[in-house]
Parts: structure tokens; C-alpha cells; sequence
């Protein structure tokens, strides 16, 4: 998608509160850098709908009011559908107006040292348009934000780096600023030849025109400011000379007498217009070039974040890789570049930008206490699971004493209950498809067909299983892990039932057998312990694997489930009341946290949809990713 560039790149510079369950905000600016937008997300899951919402506002295609105004209807009817409420303030920069649009929030405008609220609005949409002026300042607030700084307009007058720097600090301090958001826009826009500094196209100083000057400007090669700054004022000097003396002179031809003291003061007050216009003219200078001898790299670091910014929904890992490699590369500038302040000022606002977009990817999702989808204690009172499987139709919950499995229809929730007192104590369970497979007295199968559960005894208890306690199953094998016998063994199911077993690790350093508390196959195979490690095995030889990126590293019991179809690793760690999902390279991907977690026993994740299963004594719930 091609973006078209409507003025020269505006000046943005972010301030958000922190982030909150049911509050998020957000400073966005449009890749075609003409449209800025501050919004705040109150609600449900407040931080994804802000993000796809955020998503939305970057692919804008706006040049008009009318289309800017429908666009932000669209929005607004995205978060009604989300049951969430938005406060939200814009402007889009064209080549002669600004557009500015507010709802729940308000724009003030800091104009030739003066400064007013220009818009604001409570739960409605509102729009207007005004005329372009050069170093026009706009400050876009959100609703809460205003509250919280009342005074701003009185703010405003000050210089913008030392003001930020203060309201970022006070707006960190209040409790809940989830819902502020603040961008300062500075537009650059190209000055007119004739700059009528009086506003009647007439502007004059004591009868010397002030086009004439705009001449003697114009004459003199600007290219050289930086280099002879003294040598550009003698010139102007004896331009302005000359310039004078042609008056003069005209006036002598006209029979009068010029005065000594109209001409001094005269002479006196353009010298001093122009060594203004020169100062100002030449810090411009200084400052573009400046910003131009970084350009290239800083463009680069610019289109990456874009690129980060638009993978942040569909793939957050890389997502949040880009905005790291962003974020070290305007370190790398802004050390090389320490003399160069102007630069250096422009590096921090991109770095803020940056990592703003990298803390709202931060990837950690708490919420309250989650609502069971079902208490198991509906089919047999007192029931208190130790596992769960699930196929694509139900979920299998084995009781705590190994003596009866009841069965969870998933879309009806119907259950029925399987008893096992042909097996001995239960001890595992697996399933494939519509066979359960048990660990227990040897191992078991049961055939689910219709009302009747056809029971199997597939082999009697020995030396490999005795001590077994974990059980899983892949393609036609079964995998028993037995810590006493420091070893995973894995069976082949044939005709004539299971064949013997076979030692399936083949290198055991390194792996404490005593500590393993689960275990997942999905092609390798995964073991978690309780000390919060995770080793991987491929064809019974260890793999090398480490998580990287995770908030809060793991050190204590992991519960780890995955399946072949799936990319994700999803992990249990009950005494942070968390459930992380990894990438299988080891990528953290993003956790949710939640009390209910904090006793939860095991987990499942399901073959048909997004989501994983988490039983904890009799409840059960369901997490949607």
C-alpha cells in the first residue's frame, strides 16, 4: 500500500499512561506521517482491542474531512462491537489546512505565543477544518488526560522538551493514567517568499518596504550560512548600503531633504529585521542539516518500526523483534551523536515512539478470575481431577484416585462417567481419537463406540511401567515416563496388543528423572520439571532449547501441552498464577495471568480451535488465545 506525502514531516511527540486490564492507550502516528491520533481504550481485553484499533487508524487513506470523518465512524462502531469506549483526538496536516477531529477529548493550538482550546467534545464525533500558519504547535488530549492537567493550557506556553519531561512524571504518578494520551504536533511547513508579517500584504518598517528586503535576501547564495556566517552579514550590509543610498537618492531627485534621524533609526531597525531573519534563518539551517546528515539510517530505523507496527497482531514475536532492532539502533545514533542536539532531540522522540509500541507489545494479559465453563462436581459430587485430555468431540478428566474418568461433551456438556475397576488405580491418561489409553495396573485401552466403552487390557504391569507416571501417545506408539528406571519407554501398538518395550532416551545427562512433573509429544518430545525447566528430545537425543523474552523467567512447577498442528508450546505455571504460550523455538509469544490459576492441576490444549483447557480441582476452564 502506497501512502501519499501531503506535508514536509510534522514534529510528534508522545506521552501515554501505563497500561491497565481494562484501560489502554496509544499515540499513533499515520505512516504517511500526515496524520497523528491520540486514543484511549476503556473496556473488556482493552489492550487487543486497542492494538487492532491502532491497526486500523494506520491504514487510513485520508486526504479530506468527509473521509476522515467516515473512517473515524468505522472506528467507533469497531469498539462498540468490542463493548469498549474510546476517547480519541486527530489531525491531518494537508498542503494548505489542518483537519482536526475529537470524541471524548480535545485539541489546543499554541499560535504566535498564544494558546486555545480549538475543539473538544463529550461522546460525540466532531470535526472541523482551518487554515495552515507556519510553527503552529496542536496538543491532541484525551478526555482523561485533560482532567488530569487542567492547567495545560497554561502549559503550553512553555518550551515542549522541559514540559514533557514534567507531565510524564506527574501522569506516572496518579494510579490509573491507563486511559491518557498526549502528542505534541509540530508542523514544518515551507515559508512564503513574501512573508507579510502584518497580515494586509502590506508590511512596512518607517517606509522601507519589506519586499524589498525579502529581496536582498533572496539575492544572497543561503547555501553558504553555515560555513560564513560573518562573511553573509558584511554582504547584507552593504546590500542594505546600497539599498538606502538608492532611496536617498530618489528622494533627493524629488527636492527633499532626508532627515539624519529617520535615517538612522531607519538603517538601525532593517540591520536588526535582518540579523533576526538571518539567526533564525541560519538555526533552521543548522537544524535540517543536522536531521539530513542522519536521514538515511533514521529513515531506515523509521520504516522498520512501521513494518513492527503492522506485524503486531498477526505475528507479535517478530513484531516485537523489529521494534528491539529499533530501539538499538537509535542508541547507536543517539551515542554518535551527542554534540548535535537538535538531532539528538529528534532520535528521543522516535525512541519514546518506539518504546511506547514495545511496551503496549509487551505480551502479558491479566485478568480477574476466570469464569468455569464447568464443575465436574455436576457429574459425581466430590470429583477432583489429577489430568484431562481432549479429543476433537470431549474432555476426559481422570479423578484424583484413579478409579473413574468422566466425560465432558464439549458441545452440549453432557457427561458420562467411565469406571475403572478392571484397571487398578489410574495413574495417567491419554487419548487418540476414540481410544483412551491408561496407565495403572499395566496399561489399558478404552474404545469409545456409541453408549459402550469397550475395555482392553493391552499389557500386565512390569519393570517399565511399574513405576511409571507420566503417559502420552503419538502416531501408533505409547510413551511411559518411569523416573525410577531413568528412562522413557515407548511401545508399538499391533494386533496382538503392545510390543515390547524399548528405551527410547538415549542420552540422559543432564536431566534430573525425580523432578519431572509432565510431559507433551508433538514429533519431539518436551518434559518440564519443577524447578521451571523445559528440556527438549528429538529420537531420544536432547535438544538444545531456551526461552527467550519472557517477562519473569520460570522457576518453579510447569505444566507444558502442545500437538502436532499447533506452533505454540503452552505452559503452566501455577505459583505465578500464569499461562504462557512460547513459539517452539522458545519465543515468547504472550502470558495470561490469572488467580484462578493458582491452583489449577493440569492442562490440555485443544485440537479444533485457539484455546487451552485448564481443570483445577473440579473446575474447568477454557482460555481463548
Amino acid at each position: 500500500m502506497r501512502y501519499t506525502q501531503t506535508v514536509s514531516n510534522p514534529q510528534v511527540t508522545p506521552i501515554t499512561g501505563l497500561p491497565q486490564v481494562n484501560g489502554w492507550a496509544q499515540v499513533i502516528t499515520h505512516p504517511s506521517r500526515s496524520l497523528t491520533c491520540v486514543l484511549s481504550v476503556a473496556g473488556k481485553n482493552a489492550n487487543s482491542v486497542g492494538k487492532t484499533l491502532a491497526e486500523q487508524v494506520a491504514h487510513f487513506q485520508v486526504t479530506t474531512s468527509a473521509r476522515l470523518h467516515n473512517d473515524l465512524l468505522d472506528l467507533l462502531q469497531a469498539a462498540r462491537r468490542e463493548d469498549c469506549h474510546l476517547q480519541l483526538a486527530c489531525i491531518l496536516l494537508t498542503e494548505n489546512k489542518n483537519i482536526i477531529a475529537t470524541h471524548s477529548a480535545s485539541v489546543f493550538l499554541r499560535r504566535h505565543g498564544r494558546v486555545g482550546e480549538i475543539l473538544t467534545s463529550e461522546g460525540e464525533l466532531k470535526i472541523v477544518e482551518g487554515g495552515r500558519v507556519e510553527s503552529d504547535l496542536f496538543v491532541l488530549a484525551t478526555k482523561q488526560a485533560v482532567n488530569y492537567f487542567p492547567e495545560l493550557k497554561t502549559l503550553l506556553q512553555r518550551e515542549t522538551e522541559s514540559l514533557v519531561t514534567q507531565l510524564v512524571a506527574q501522569l506516572h504518578n496518579h494510579d490509573n493514567s491507563a486511559l491518557s494520551a498526549l502528542a505534541w504536533v509540530e508542523s514544518n511547513v515551507p515559508e512564503p517568499e513574501n512573508t507579510d508579517l502584518t497580515g494586509n500584504g502590506q508590511a512596512s518598517m518607517s517606509g522601507l518596504k519589506l519586499p524589498a528586503l525579502g529581496r536582498v535576501v533572496q539575492t544572497i547564495k543561503l547555501n553558504h550560512w553555515r560555513q560564513k556566517p560573518l562573511l553573509l552579514i558584511k554582504k547584507i550590509g552593504r546590500k542594505l548600503k546600497n539599498l538606502v543610498a538608492s532611496r536617498r537618492n530618489s528622494e533627493g531627485k524629488l527636492g527633499q531633504s532626508p532627515r539624519p534621524q529617520a535615517r538612522n533609526f531607519l538603517l538601525l531597525g532593517a540591520v536588526a529585521v535582518l540579523i533576526l531573519l538571518l539567526v533564525i534563518f541560519w538555526k533552521k539551517a543548522q537544524i535540517n542539516q543536522e536531521i539530513l546528515t542522519l536521514q538515511p539510517r533514521l529513515g531506515e530505523l523509521e520504516n522498520q518500526l512501521t513494518y513492527a507496527q503492522s506485524l503486531a497482531e498477526l505475528d507479535p514475536i517478530t513484531a516485537r523483534s523489529e521494534a528491539r532492532a529499533v530501539l538499538r539502533g537509535l542508541e547507536d545514533l543517539i551515542a554518535t551523536n551527542s554534540n548535535k542536539t537538535q538531532a539528538i532531540k529528534r532520535l528521543k522522540q522516535n525512541y519514546q515512539q518506539a518504546q511506547t509500541f514495545l511496551d503496549n507489545m509487551a505480551g502479558s494479559e491479566t485478568t480477574g478470575p476466570l469464569e468455569p465453563v464447568f464443575d465436574l462436581r455436576l457429574a459425581e459430587a466430590d470429583f477432583v481431577a489429577q489430568g484431562i485430555v481432549l479429543n476433537d468431540e470431549a474432555l476426559f478428566a481422570l479423578d484424583a484416585a484413579g478409579q473413574k474418568i468422566v466425560v465432558l461433551d464439549l458441545k452440549n456438556k453432557q457427561t458420562e462417567q467411565i469406571n475403572l475397576d478392571k484397571t487398578g488405580s489410574a495413574k495417567a491418561i491419554t487419548v487418540d481419537g476414540q481410544t483412551i489409553y491408561l496407565l495403572a495396573d499395566g496399561l489399558h485401552s478404552f474404545l469409545l463406540a456409541g453408549d459402550s466403552h469397550s475395555h482392553t487390557k493391552l499389557k500386565d504391569q512390569g519393570d517399565s511401567d511399574r513405576d511409571g507416571t507420566l503417559l502420552q501417545n503419538f502416531a501408533t506408539y505409547l510413551y511411559v515416563f518411569n523416573p525410577s528406571a531413568r528412562n522413557i519407554y515407548r511401545y508399538l501398538e499391533n494386533d496382538e496388543g503392545l510390543s515390547d518395550p524399548i528405551g527410547w532416551l538415549v542420552d540422559k545427562q543432564g536431566l534430573e528423572f525425580e523432578t519431572v512433573e509432565s510431559m507433551a509429544i508433538d514429533g519431539d518430545l518436551w518434559l518440564t520439571t519443577r524447578s521451571g525447566k523445559i528440556h527438549k528430545y528429538t529420537q531420544g537425543q536432547p535438544e538444545t532449547f531456551g526461552v527467550s523474552d519472557l517477562p519473569i523467567a520460570f522457576d518453579s512447577s510447569l505444566k507444558i501441552a502442545t500437538h502436532a498442528d499447533s506452533p505454540y508450546l503452552y505452559v503452566l505455571e501455577r505459583a505465578r498464577q500464569r499461562l504462557v504460550i512460547l513459539s517452539k523455538d522458545g519465543s515468547f509469544f504472550k502470558e495470561v495471568i490469572s488467580e484462578s490459576l493458582a491452583t489449577a492441576d493440569a492442562i490440555a490444549t485443544s485440537l479444533t480451535e485457539d484455546a487451552v483447557w485448564v481443570v483445577s480441582g473440579s473446575l474447568v476452564y477454557k482460555i481463548s488465545l
